[in-house]
């Protein structure tokens, strides 16, 4: 990519329209929120997008704080795995070979998740949910208290280590495994879901397009665009990230949000995300001044992402 692109998408990242950045000056189109609400283009409610997948999955683990884990952290999720800590500090009475067996980094291969469900487990009036994959009840698979020299199962540190939480309902429950299992179809690329959310978000787009007077942004997206910018000066690219996610699910159609959250992708080697926000700008913004240099970026993106595979 020539220099003066890559100084370009530098500037965009930290915040300058790319027409701007490149010396070019952008005129907006008139905003007028009375004309067109936002939520026009809100995600469907019943389709969870990747990034509301991840966010929910991440949450849930940060939070986790069930038997026998006190503390999880260092959550990261990537387009094939979620890595994290579980904390050394563990609950009274638990033997310590055993919690031994958690500590420290766990990896989970997003691609080697199956069928996810969750079912009723305990005694009322405790009873809580554990979750099972093809028919299994995770917590079989993890390091049994009576055979702590076994290390058939990995030792708590890869899949089986859903097995040691529990959710207090059945919504908590369905609400991770549906989460859990979207990125699961992600990383296989398999995933027809995926393949909707596109179609859904191409019409969208196409009505966006249309629009003689494009709606305002929302305030809500301001902030976020305003805490992504602030992330980025601070090179705390992922917070970045999650920050021009939130803004595009509340305004999808939001092109500059696209553009900036596919540079920081890619700056953080993520490519699958960086090609899913530039092929958003484009279908967006298709004669933009820097469509075509897009498209060409995405060529070398989707050859990095190859070499990945």
């Amino acid at each position: 990519m020539r220099r003066s692109l890559l100084i370009t998408l530098f500037a965009a990242v930290i915040g300058l329209p790319a027409a701007h950045a490149a010396g070019r000056e952008k005129k907006e189109p008139p905003q007028n929120s009375e004309t067109f609400q936002a939520s026009s283009f809100a995600p469907q409610t019943n389709s969870m997008t990747i990034w509301q997948a991840r966010r929910t999955v991440a949450a849930w683990l940060k939070n986790a704080g069930k038997f026998p884990v006190k503390s999880i952290s260092e959550v990261k999720i990537t387009e094939n795995t979620i890595a994290f800590n579980v904390d050394s500090t563990f609950y009274d009475g638990i033997d310590a070979g055993y919690a031994a067996c958690f500590m420290g980094k766990a990896l989970i291969d997003l691609r080697t998740v199956g069928s996810l469900s969750a079912r009723p487990a305990g005694k009322a009036p405790h009873v809580f949910f554990s979750l099972y994959m093809d028919g299994q009840d995770l917590r079989a698979t993890t390091l049994p208290k009576s055979s702590l020299l076994s290390t058939k199962f990995g030792c708590g540190k890869h899949l089986n280590i859903l097995g040691i939480f529990a959710f207090n309902t059945a919504a908590q429950a369905q609400e991770f495994v549906d989460a859990l299992s979207r990125l699961s179809a992600f990383a296989r690329g398999g995933d027809a879901a995926l393949a909707a959310e596109w179609r859904d978000f191409r019409q969208k787009a196409a009505a966006w397009r249309a629009l003689a007077v494009k709606p305002a942004m929302p305030e809500s997206v301001r902030k976020h665009r305003l805490l992504a910018e602030h992330a980025v000066n601070e090179r705390q690219f992922e917070e970045a990230v999650e920050e021009y996610e939130a803004g595009i699910d509340i305004y999808p159609c939001w092109p500059e949000g696209h553009f900036n959250a596919a540079l920081i992708y890619a700056e953080l080697k993520r490519y699958s995300d960086a090609l899913r926000h530039m092929r958003a700008y484009v279908e967006l913004v298709p004669e933009a001044p820097d469509a075509s240099q897009a498209r060409d970026q995405m060529v070398i993106w989707e050859a990095e992402l190859a070499k990945a595979r």
